[in-house]
């Protein structure tokens, strides 16, 4: 950058400057370009930037400084763990702060901390590239499913950002599956359905009391826990009545987890009551600039709506506790790839 500034003060004496206006539809590749720019700390790893080694401008004999080629997503949450090095863009450099209290180095390698497992190997490109085709067709592997294939590099120790979507490009361009695989024109036996985990499936009701009287004449405490992620919910109450735990239920449990009941038409003065029902119904609900339900983004699994506990779904009816489990860790492990696809599609 210094030689370039010298060739730029040497020439600007004899720079002549024009302006002139390109109409939007002829400039639809420079703005594509400017955001692309703007979004790069969620660029994904396919998505490569090349760089000119050789300038036209200087001198080739310069000493012009190369870019590393190794460089990929974990070398900027390593240089900040390392020598606490930050990105030039103050946002950028906040969201870096953010991520890297997931990440940890051990004997200078680079861990995520995982929900699955205690820590999470993270892989570059060619790493990861290496792990899947060792995987997929190695000595133990068996050529599973994309899925599959991903579950199995979770229980492995191994984290990239791009799992899923790198899993099943990998699966899809396989030699050996697209050759030798089994055409399954009728199937040979019932379908075997891919159960999605319940969130926030079991709750702990718990009642404390009397303590200090309060305002209002509050002396109790009305307690749920959630058994998986711990999650509190709490209110005070002036009496313990049925009515009471059923409305703690309703508005702090049931409205906050899940799609509740339509909102009463033509009650003009209950919209303080129902503002939590329309709140979830919008975090529930796929939202068109993300794909994605704010609910899914948050938690990393969909909410269980009313519908599938009035007439039971797959997932409420053959609900496991401990398969449940594990199927809400591996998609907590997952779910900042879903972020950073729904983070990349917002910006497109």
């Amino acid at each position: 950058m210094k030689k370039y500034l010298e060739e730029v003060r040497r020439r600007i004496d004899t720079l002549q400057v024009t302006f002139v206006q390109i109409p939007r539809e002829e400039n639809e590749c420079a703005d594509r370009l400017a955001k692309a720019a703007s979004a790069e700390v969620m660029m994904a790893l396919n998505q490569v930037l090349s760089f000119i080694h050789n300038s036209s401008i200087i001198n080739s004999r310069a000493e012009v400084q190369e870019i590393n080629p190794e460089y990929d997503w974990t070398t900027p949450l390593t240089a900040y763990l390392k020598e606490g090095m930050l990105l030039d863009n103050k946002d950028a450099a906040r969201k870096l702060k953010v991520r890297a209290s997931q990440f940890i180095i051990i004997n200078d390698v680079l861990y995520k901390r995982g929900f699955s497992r205690p820590y999470l190997r993270c892989l570059g490109h060619e790493e990861a590239d290496y792990v899947m085709r060792e995987v997929h067709e190695g000595i133990c592997g068996n050529h599973s499913g994309a899925r599959s294939l991903v579950h199995k590099l979770i229980r492995a120790g191994y984290y990239w950002p791009t799992m899923q979507k790198d899993a099943q490009a990998y699966v899809k361009t396989c030699d050996k599956c697209q050759r030798f695989g089994n055409l399954i024109r009728q199937p040979t036996e019932e379908l075997t359905p891919m159960t999605a985990p319940w969130p926030f499936a079991q709750w702990e009701l718990d009642i404390m009391g009397h303590l200090l009287t309060a305002a209002r004449q509050l002396k109790f405490l009305v307690v749920g826990i959630d058994y998986f992620t711990k999650w509190v919910e709490a209110e005070a109450l002036a009496t313990i009545t049925e009515k009471n735990i059923r409305s703690f239920v309703w508005r702090n449990i049931i409205c906050r987890f899940r799609i509740p009941r339509d909102p009463a038409r033509g009650a003009k003065g209950i919209w303080p009551d129902e503002l939590p029902s329309i709140l979830w119904a919008y975090r529930t609900t796929a939202r068109t600039p993300t794909g994605e339900t704010p609910f899914r983004l948050a938690y990393g699994s969909e909410a269980v709506i009313l519908a599938e506990i009035g007439l039971t779904s797959y997932r409420v009816e053959s609900y496991n506790e401990d398969k449940n489990k594990g199927a809400l860790r591996l998609q907590l492990d997952l779910v900042d790839e879903v972020r950073a696809t729904a983070e990349q599609r917002m910006a497109r």
